[in-house]
């Protein structure tokens, strides 16, 4: 049990947002109850800081999403607190909270009496904790209602029916209005905390609800308060340390005065350090040590795979077991990791984000902290053992720009301010490519093209020309979605429209928002890995599902005789044609839909009857949709497929329907797992590009026949 933990049993916190009002509640902030541990998250598709560079396959993005409301279940005031955690799915947000007694009766931190008559006491909002809920944005925090004395949850009722029963009673008072959003907080607890858009709404379902009676309880409610900001309780507790020390110091150097109690402070957070811990875990430990810590990594993950690819086979001595028993309980050849040619400096894209440094000055780096811990600020990223040479001096030379500007850095949390982060890439061929990401404001067309042409002139004749930039783009971000994420438009400042970079003797251009490996030379190795398994089959038909720019199927393609790529993204698939078009590949088509639609393709279809197939799936972090694992088992001319995976345990679901046995609603034939070799395409992180064969399993197919017809 980690140190603070509690021992009692903590209940789950389960809310939803009612969809049709989402476009207002964009972010949120999450409060436990303690006042002095608070923690927040964000709506964030992850839900975790993105500013955790170099732990995945694309960008580096640090960019974290600051909460613009807040929601927080409080119970009673004997609550046990413990920090909530999150998950999403279609709309519904989990969290944890804690309480040790029932919260039906009155209680002062939840909230006033159950009265609904009874004026609410506001004056505490006007204190510097609560001055979030001030703000022009909406905030879920001053508009919501605690309902106490529901069926026990979770099986007395579900969300929909309380939902149901909540728009029903309002609209049997004949009003219109519904719930923004709703929480529901199991026992012991058993309350549920409901949010409206204004005051008005709030107090009228404060009246409607209270006395309702619903599946034999008779409800009572009662006005929810607010929590504290964490920041300012961050900030607060920190000045009561400094005055500590201040003390402390006094009474060392009068050893007659009384000594205060301060029980010491600790040292000096060392930024750097943390820095590096946070982006690069491994940094301080040898290369061998890396890789060794990824092979158990990965082999341990393979045992679980075996396992549950065991339990879901009906028949006795399958290939699984019979694998597993002579390779230590892994069901296939398992090679170790392949080192990464280049170890420091092997990234060629980062995306730095531009806010206050530890010293208060607009700095362009790398979140380090959290909104909850009152610290969300960046370090500079000169000490990273990753970054490039040409990021850094990048980084730089920007840094000195935005400090010499008047516009501020943006704030998350507020939503003012202009910079936001720069993006710098780089190839093994010398050129580079910078984005320079703002926000702007209430700033004029004018003022606009005013600053790209001062960002323009500072990289073409100022400071910044010692970076000697192959291209430089602007973009002009008006959203809240910051950093990879923004859908904003692309302005180009100065030079070459793409970079170019080289893999396996094919040369491809990189645009601003192209998604390619960020460790180039690792990459040669994973894709003559991915040769070596293919072999040389001049009659046979590669298909690269997810193929992003080509960067895989274009490598390959002389080992063919023909590549079809498929790609969601319409600018990726722009990119994978130019790219084929600039190497003279004629063998490569390239086609912009869904991965389960390519073999409805037309080119697909004028495939000769005995041309068999290969298939290369180098798909998101998260996997692809359960129809394309179908689509590809139906199609019974792919017998060989490779998957890639940046995250392997993301991708277990895919890779368990892939060996799925046969069965009334899946007919056709499964794959079996052959081998598995690791690539280290991230050196000094915990993560590795894990690439898996997949053979059809036609012994097991075949005996699942025999055993059901005979049996």
């Amino acid at each position: 049990m980690k140190e603070g933990e509690s021992t009692d049993k903590k209940p789950d916190l389960v809310e939803y947002t009612n969809s049709e009002t989402d476009d207002d509640v964009i972010l949120e902030k999450k409060f436990n109850t303690s006042e002095s541990a608070a923690s927040l998250t964000s709506e964030d598709k992850n839900n975790t800081l993105p500013g955790q560079p170099g732990n995945d396959g694309d960008s580096i993005t640090t960019t974290e999403a600051n909460p613009l409301s807040v929601s927080t279940a409080e119970v009673s005031k004997n609550t046990t607190p413990s920090l909530p955690m999150e998950s999403e799915s279609q709309g519904t947000t989990t969290a944890t909270s804690a309480s040790s007694s029932s919260v039906s009766a009155p209680d002062p931190v939840a909230g006033p009496s159950t009265d609904p008559e009874q004026a609410e006491d506001k004056s505490y909002l006007n204190s510097a904790e609560y001055a979030y809920t001030k703000r022009a944005e909406f905030t879920s925090e001053i508009f919501k209602i605690e309902i106490n004395n529901l069926p026990k949850l979770p099986r007395g009722f579900g969300f929909k029916q309380f939902k149901k029963m909540i728009e029903n009673q309002i609209a049997n008072h004949k009003e219109s209005f519904k719930p923004v959003k709703i929480k529901l907080v199991p026992p012991p607890a058993n309350c549920a905390f409901v949010t409206f858009r204004n005051e008005e709404e709030r107090m009228k379902a404060l009246k409607i609800l209270s006395g309702s009676k619903w599946r034999g309880k008779i409800l009572r409610t009662k006005l929810a308060k607010a929590l504290k900001d964490p920041v300012v309780v961050k900030q607060k507790a920190a000045e009561g340390k400094e005055r500590k020390r201040m003390i402390q110091e006094a009474a060392e150097r009068n050893p007659d005065a009384k000594r205060a109690k301060t029980g010491g402070d600790k040292n000096q957070v060392d930024f750097f350090a943390r820095l590096n811990d946070s982006v690069t875990p491994l940094w301080s430990k040898p290369y061998s040590e890396q890789l060794e810590f990824k092979n158990q990594k990965i082999e341990e993950f393979l045992k679980k795979l075996t396992k549950q690819i065991k339990d879901m086979m009906e028949l006795k001595g399958t290939w699984v077991e019979e694998e597993s028993k002579v390779r230590n309980g892994i069901c296939c050849e398992l090679q170790k990791c392949e080192e990464s040619p280049i170890v420091d400096g092997y990234r060629n894209k980062c995306e730095f984000t531009i806010a206050e440094g530890p010293k208060g000055a607009k700095t362009v780096g790398f979140r380090v902290g959290s909104y909850k811990e009152g610290y969300s600020g960046v370090i500079e990223p000169f000490n990273c053992c990753h970054i490039s040479k040409t990021a850094k001096k990048v980084a730089s030379a920007f840094q000195k720009y935005i400090r010499n500007s008047p516009l501020p850095e943006y704030d998350l949390c507020f939503h003012t301010g202009h910079w936001q982060t720069l993006t710098v890439r780089s190839t093994v061929l010398g050129e580079s490519m910078a984005i320079v990401q703002y926000n702007p404001q209430k700033m004029s067309a004018t003022e606009i093209a005013t600053e790209n042409d001062k960002i323009r002139r500072y990289f073409l004749e100022g400071e910044g020309k010692e970076c000697n930039l192959t291209s430089l783009y602007a973009q002009v971000n008006a959203t809240r979605a910051v950093g990879c994420q923004s859908p904003a438009p692309f302005t180009h400042l100065l030079g070459e429209k793409v970079i170019h970079e080289v893999i396996c003797d094919v040369k491809f251009g990189i645009s601003p928002n192209a998604f390619f490996q960020v460790n180039s030379k690792a990459a040669e190795k994973m894709i003559h890995i991915i040769s070596r398994w293919m072999g040389e089959q001049k009659e046979t038909t590669l298909l690269d599902i997810c193929c992003g720019t080509g960067s895989i199927g274009l490598c390959l393609a002389k080992y063919v005789s023909k590549v079809i790529g498929v790609e969601v993204i319409q600018s990726a698939v722009e990119d994978a044609k130019q790219n084929a078009i600039m190497n003279g590949i004629t063998n490569a088509e390239y086609v912009c839909g869904k991965a389960e639609d390519v073999f409805t393709y037309k080119s697909m279809k004028r495939l000769r009857r005995f041309t068999q197939c290969i298939g290369i799936m180098d798909p998101p972090r998260a996997g692809v949709h359960k129809s394309v694992i179908d689509a590809i088992r139906k199609y019974d001319k792919l017998d060989k497929l490779i998957y890639v995976s940046c995250a392997p345990d993301h991708a277990i679901p895919n890779l368990l329907d892939l060996c799925r046995p046969t069965s009334k609603r899946v007919k056709s034939v499964p794959f079996r797992l052959v081998s598995a070799v690791p690539v280290d395409l991230f050196p000094h992180t915990k993560h590795c590009e894990l690439l898996m064969l997949f053979q059809r399993d036609k012994q097991t197919y075949d005996a699942q026949k025999f055993y059901k017809f005979f049996y």
